[in-house]
């Protein structure tokens, strides 16, 4: 089997009214800033692209701003 290169996996970070932002994976972590958020609460979701060893998959989870812009 030849090397490939490096393997280029990204992670797309989206918030409701917000932009989403695609980001790349590194060493197992994504990271995507959203500022300014207001407080509330809010749906995050994150779909991994996959890649030549990993399969595409997605999550979500809520997150709750409590301090910032009211």
């Amino acid at each position: 089997m030849g090397y490939w290169g490096p393997q280029s996996a990204t992670v797309t970070v989206a918030i409701p009214g917000r932009t989403p932002q695609t980001v790349p994976l590194v060493n197992g972590t994504a990271s995507a800033t959203f500022n300014p958020l207001p407080k509330g609460t809010y749906t995050v979701t994150a779909d991994y692209n996959g890649s030549v060893d990993y399969v595409a998959s997605a999550g979500a989870t809520t997150q709750t701003v409590t301090t910032g812009l009211a």
